[in-house]
């Protein structure tokens, strides 16, 4: 990170494949498969606060799992 950012500041890269097979075996593939379509990013990214919904469902999936 440059001076000039924040320290807060945090870059995070998705690997959309890794998502979606971690969200296959949490939940089964046609909740997955639901949720994916519904939750989906734009092609064109326009929305950055689609990653951070995109990592909200994860980690959702993830305590849910926990919670089981």
């Amino acid at each position: 990170m440059g001076a000039d950012q924040p320290e807060d500041r945090r870059t995070v890269q998705l690997n959309m494949g890794t998502l979606y097979s971690e969200a296959v075996e949490l939940v089964g593939q046609e909740e997955a498969d639901r949720l994916w379509k519904n939750n989906r990013l734009d092609s064109d990214e326009s929305w950055p606060g689609k990653w951070a919904k995109a990592m909200e469902l994860i980690e959702n999936l993830r305590s849910s799992s926990a919670d089981q």
